[in-house]
């Protein structure tokens, strides 16, 4: 693609860089309010919508799939066909996916997912043991001998031959012995007491062809319409691993019928002897064993579930698309998607994330690691797009301001759509207004202004989208420390904050990074010229978090890597154990020494160069990575002055694209240099306008600029590799006319709009919305919070009517409308012609061409949220962000100033 070329794209984002929300059905529908709604979406610049199956405890729907849903699936994907809207299907009655709301084991109660319950036993040699298998299917029975609590590998026998109707009889030898019994039981789901085997090709084949093939053919008889594609949303292949009151066999070991069969088949190992290795400490042996059981885990659960899922789109020009669950958590890579999260990736088009709960402590800084795991795995696969879901559990205050925030640093890291969740179809009655708020759609009182932002959205999905990913670093995903361990969660969950610190380390040093699996390193890659090289991208350093396993086979690609002149950087440990020999391994070692002429961690950060011009390194810990990279290789990015910066940077055939976002809460004018040369345009993503700008200095293939953020702002930069600087004009004097109130001021509260109001009935204590009477609106208003003049539980648009005399230097000039602080988005209307919407600052709009000398008309029509409404409500009181409460702070609303008209 030439920069002209993505230019017209960002200028014009056409339907599949628009903002696709899931659309919550959560009450009974009308075709007039449904058609209300999707024709309104598409007004404001959306792109289409997931069609989700709410569950709630009134009202409909009763099942997802049910007569009720299919009539709900033909009006929706009719009307979107008939607005231009792409139609989405969501695959689930909300979450997880896999269950189709319980009714797939209610109709085949086999289906169910198992896990392996172990019950153990010691018996004297010399004696008769008759044992029961006990409750759940019977899988395997082995015996084996413990010496100090350790497992003797020689011992392990398996009994189950002997076993005949779930009763084992055995003769034991001499000696003491331990028998296992191994049954399948059938455990509860996350939120439903029953879920579905994902596992199992038998069991994910009919959740296919009864969900998927469903919507297919009830879409398919439309005509004009069709299904874009699925959305998958946190499937687990097992809970076995999870820690909740609500699961007692918590720990076990995730069992599906047809693990043993593959297991032997892709192992050349027996599975039912080697059971008892799972649960015991032994020699090298039971690390093999537990690797290769959680890898073939994980290879089930990938190709029966995700891998059925992408045949079936792929097959009809459909695409697959979903997210895993909680990213941040190795703990629950392990739990829930089987030890290697990015793999499921390679069976999903757009692959994606979620980011919920931005506003609490827990979530409030996402690692840049969590976009990194789909945006890595479509540009590794040549995916066009990858998605986030986002905004859930933000409360009802959250502003298109704080939306920048999240979006612009999903963005720079990858991230090409974004799903916002949610769009709630109703907000009737209390169960519907709490449950993970906001409600980004047309009844928060700024969906009036919101198509700037879903301009702006679209605008910057059409630059992250695509090929030519430019990153300096691979950071390597740990799958088989995840499975060496997987009994001690506790090193898990310290791996997870270790991995997700060096993340953010490499980000903020100034370089990019993507996350390759073995698989990637081993197949999907080669080694050329101190770079490994893929289909879409090629890197010059390869990160290793902190591991104890790896595959020697890594090491061994690692070597040539560093041969090739590569570098190669490890922290915080050092591996020693190997998926292909088990604990301790010789060859680990040897490696080690080849690469950094030690095997053992360093106390001090060091270099290790070889003849090859490639060089192998230790980082004692995240924080020494930094200095480390740059003694290696330069960042794309760096910068002098305030602020925290990180950039995307996409190459094309005739330049260089940049997105620098700014990392913190505070304005900032910076000086930023880039990896580019030529000259030099700044895009702006919310009008797209390209603006020339002169560089402060360029040379050696890099580039110096000045630049003015807002907080959590981006800029984009593009640079024409072969073209020519532009000359710059200097701004002229600007004379200001101050506006000071009072302001003639007149009001709506939007969710008295007919189309809205119905969705505000149904009362409940402590919340009754429908008794509620209509505020007094003064006639005036001065600048300044609407909660401080009488309006403190107003929710809606506030419009402030002023003139402005203007000298006759108006009729020539420039005139910039500058009006300070707003609280939270602003339409103004000059002589009565549209002279623009903001959503954040600076709230500065120019109105050349709409002003005259003289007396001039103004109207400022000021938006806040619905927060302010449901503030009044005791119910509401301290409630969490996703259950309907919000922050004091975010109630401030309305025109502050000042105000300033200035003519140039």
């Amino acid at each position: 693609m030439k920069l002209t070329e993505l230019h017209s794209s960002f200028q014009n984002p056409s339907r599949e860089y628009r903002m696709t929300p899931l659309l919550r059905i959560n009450d009974e529908i009308s075709e007039e309010h449904l058609r209300y709604q999707l024709q309104s979406l598409k007004t404001q610049g959306f792109g289409g919508v997931f069609l989700c199956c709410e569950y709630f405890q009134e009202g409909a729907p009763e099942k997802f799939c049910t007569d009720w849903w299919w009539k709900v699936v033909d009006m929706t994907a009719r009307l979107c066909a008939e607005y231009g809207l792409a139609f989405w299907a969501y695959d689930e009655e909300d979450w997880p996916s896999g269950s189709i709301g319980g009714q797939l084991v209610e109709r085949y109660p086999d289906y169910s997912w198992k896990y392996l319950h172990c019950a153990e036993s010691a018996h004297a040699g010399g004696s008769h043991v008759s044992l029961e298998a006990g409750e759940g299917g019977f899988v395997a029975a082995s015996a084996f001998q413990l010496e100090d609590n350790q497992l003797i590998e020689d011992t392990l026998t398996d009994l189950t031959p002997l076993v005949n109707e779930g009763r084992l009889e055995w003769d034991a030898p001499a000696g003491n012995w331990t028998v296992a019994l191994y049954t399948a039981r059938k455990g509860l789901g996350l939120l439903i007491d029953v879920y579905g085997d994902l596992m199992s090709r038998e069991a994910m084949g009919e959740f296919v062809s009864w969900v998927y093939g469903g919507h297919e053919e009830r879409v398919k008889a439309i005509p004009g319409a069709s299904i874009t594609g699925f959305f998958t949303d946190e499937p687990a292949f097992s809970l076995s691993m999870i820690e909740w009151e609500r699961f007692p066999w918590y720990p076990s070991m995730p069992f599906t019928p047809e693990l043993e069969k593959t297991f032997e088949a892709r192992h050349s190992m027996p599975w039912r002897r080697n059971l008892p290795l799972l649960y015991h400490p032994a020699g090298p042996e039971r690390l093999r064993f537990q690797c290769r059981y959680w890898e073939t885990c994980c290879y089930l659960y990938s190709e029966n579930y995700f891998g059925q899922i992408y045949r079936f789109c792929e097959e009809r020009g459909m695409l697959s698309s979903g997210h895993l669950v909680i990213e941040e958590e190795f703990y629950n890579h392990l739990a829930q998607q089987g030890g290697n999260l990015p793999t499921h990736f390679r069976y999903m088009h757009v692959p994606g994330m979620d980011w919920i709960h931005p506003f609490e402590e827990t979530f409030h800084d996402l690692p840049a690691t969590t976009p990194k795991y789909p945006t890595s795995m479509a540009h590794l696969m040549g995916r066009h797009q990858s998605w986030a879901e986002t905004f859930a559990a933000s409360g009802w205050g959250i502003t298109p301001r704080d939306m920048r925030r999240i979006v612009n640093w999903e963005h720079v890291n990858g991230i090409s759509m974004q799903v916002p969740i949610c769009y709630k179809y109703s907000l009737r009655g209390i169960n519907r207004t709490t449950f993970y708020p906001p409600g980004l759609s047309y009844q928060q009182p700024y969906w009036d202004h919101i198509r700037p932002f879903a301009d702006y959205e679209a605008r910057v999905c059409s630059l992250t989208a695509g090929s030519g990913h430019r990153a300096q670093v691979a950071l390597a995903y740990p799958e088989v420390d995840i499975w060496t361990h997987a009994w001690d969660h506790d090193t898990l969950r310290e791996r997870s904050k270790s991995f997700n610190a060096l993340g953010d380390a490499i980000r903020f040093a100034g370089y990019d990074f993507d996350i390759l699996d073995d698989r990637a390193f081993l197949e999907q890659s080669c080694c050329a010229a101190g770079q490994i090289v893929t289909a879409t991208e090629r890197f010059d350093v390869v990160v290793a978090p902190p591991v104890d396993g790896v595959r020697v086979s890594l090491l061994t690609r690692w070597e040539a890597f560093v041969a090739s002149g590569g570098t190669l950087l490890f922290v915080g440990s050092l591996p020693k154990h190997s998926y292909e020999q088990g604990t301790d391994d010789p060859a680990v070692a040897s490696s080690l020494v080849h690469l950094l002429g030690t095997a053992r961690p360093s106390e001090r950060p060091f270099w290790h160069a070889h003849p090859s011009g490639g060089r192998a390194g230790f980082a004692p810990t995240v924080a020494d990575v930094p200095a480390l990279l740059g003694e290696a290789c330069e960042p794309e990015l760096q910068w002098e002055g305030p602020g925290r910066f990180v950039a995307f940077h996409r190459i094309l055939d005739d330049g260089d694209v940049f997105l620098v976002f700014n990392y913190t809460d505070a304005p900032c004018e910076t000086c930023i240099r880039l990896k580019a040369e030529g000259a030099v345009e700044l895009w702006d993503a919310e009008t797209g306008a390209c603006t020339p700008m002169a560089p402060e200095h360029a040379g050696q293939g890099y580039t110096w600029l000045r630049l003015a953020f807002a907080p959590y702002a981006m800029q984009v930069l593009a640079f024409h590799r072969d073209g020519a600087v532009k000359p710059i004009e200097s701004p002229c004097a600007a004379q200001a006319i101050e506006i000071s109130g009072p302001f003639t001021f007149s009001a709506e509260e939007t969710f008295r709009r007919p189309e809205i109001a119905w969705n505000f009935a149904e009362d409940a204590e402590g919340y009754a919305p429908s008794h509620t009477t209509p505020l007094a609106i003064p006639a005036q208003l001065n600048a300044g919070d609407w909660s401080e003049q009488g309006l403190a539980h107003f929710s809606g648009i506030g419009c402030y009517a002023f003139e402005a005399v203007l000298p006759e230097e108006a009729a020539t000039g420039r005139v910039l409308l500058d009006l300070g602080e707003v609280h939270n988005t602003v339409e103004v209307i000059v002589n009565g012609q549209p002279a623009g919407i903001k959503f954040f600052e600076p709230y500065e709009l120019d109105i050349t061409g709409k002003v005259r000398p003289g007396v001039n008309q103004f109207e400022v029509r000021v938006a806040n949220t619905l927060s302010n409404y449901m503030a009044q409500f005791p119910y509401f009181n301290d409630k969490p962000l996703n259950g309907g409460g919000d922050f004091p702070e975010r109630r401030r609303s309305g025109l502050f100033g000042p105000v300033r008209i200035q003519v140039r």
